[in-house]
């Protein structure tokens, strides 16, 4: 790791810093100060190497979070929250010569194997015992083209002290929000979940 200002940033492979501009991004919804009673959102982008700002929209606050309101060059790597895994987005950056590192989220991203038949993912996370990784080739259709985009889906299984935090936020959540869990969400808080457009031997 390095210091900048207070911030400590964590150092990535050197084959990573060589090939990517590593931007972090993220959405909040902000309002206004006053009686005005305005919200707005912020989209946000963050260069990792240096901890500036490059790239921001202020939206209306129904606009919701995707890699399509950002700018995109040849090169860039977007990690993000699984609010951004959307097959749309993903398709934008990588057809503008960007690259994804998002967390997954099953609903939004259905994925196929390469022989483009249904691939589950729930069906290859419980090969996993606690602290195994999981590295799977999948690919995704575009919904606005049909065409097919590459990726990995990587994985690995929480400790068990960690899978039982994760799923009591999940049950006081929905308690909170009076809706029933799924069983299958509270099996994916099992696990750490990624999505990229980077092939393993470049990260």
């Amino acid at each position: 790791q390095r210091l900048i200002g207070d911030f400590h940033v964590p150092s990535f492979p050197q084959s990573v810093v060589e090939h990517f501009r590593v931007r972090i991004v993220d959405g909040s919804s902000i309002s206004e100060p006053g009686n005005t009673g305005s919200d707005w959102r912020l989209h946000y982008s963050l260069h990792l190497a240096t901890l500036r700002c490059d790239d921001f929209k202020i939206t209306d606050p129904r606009v919701g979070e995707d890699f399509q309101r950002y700018s995109v060059s040849e090169g860039d790597l977007f990690v993000a929250d699984r609010g951004y895994c959307k097959r749309n987005g993903i398709t934008y950056v990588f057809e503008n010569g960007g690259h994804v590192l998002v967390r997954f989220h099953s609903s939004n991203l259905p994925l196929l194997r390469y022989s483009g038949s249904v691939f589950s993912p729930l069906e290859h996370l419980r090969s996993l015992g606690p602290g195994q990784c999981g590295d799977w080739d999948v690919r995704f259709q575009s919904p606005r083209r049909g065409d097919l985009t590459k990726g990995r889906l990587c994985a690995i299984r929480k400790s068990e002290e960690a899978i039982q935090l994760a799923k009591k936020k999940l049950q006081k959540k929905a308690s909170r929000q009076q809706r029933q869990l799924r069983l299958e969400t509270l099996e994916y808080a099992e696990y750490v979940i990624l999505f990229t457009t980077v092939n393993r031997h470049r990260f």
